[in-house]
């Protein structure tokens, strides 16, 4: 765990953002899926919202809090 976000936070299916901090900037901010956790790379696997697939540290995604 770093930055006090624990992998096992992430479940399939939650709405999440994705942080300033991601690698690539073409990504920053953008929205999508949890797809997977990926524990032997410590990441967390998100389609986005265009359909893309993306991989980051879950340091850098944020949950999405959903309005009911």
């Amino acid at each position: 765990m770093q930055n006090g976000v624990a992998l096992d936070s992430f479940q399939p299916g939650m709405r999440v953002r994705l942080s300033e901090n991601v690698l690539h900037t073409w990504y920053r901010n953008r929205l999508g899926i949890v797809e997977k956790t990926i524990k032997s790379r410590r990441m967390v696997a998100v389609r986005l919202d265009n359909g893309e697939r993306y991989s980051a540290f879950p340091e850098n995604v944020i949950i999405e809090e959903v309005s009911v």
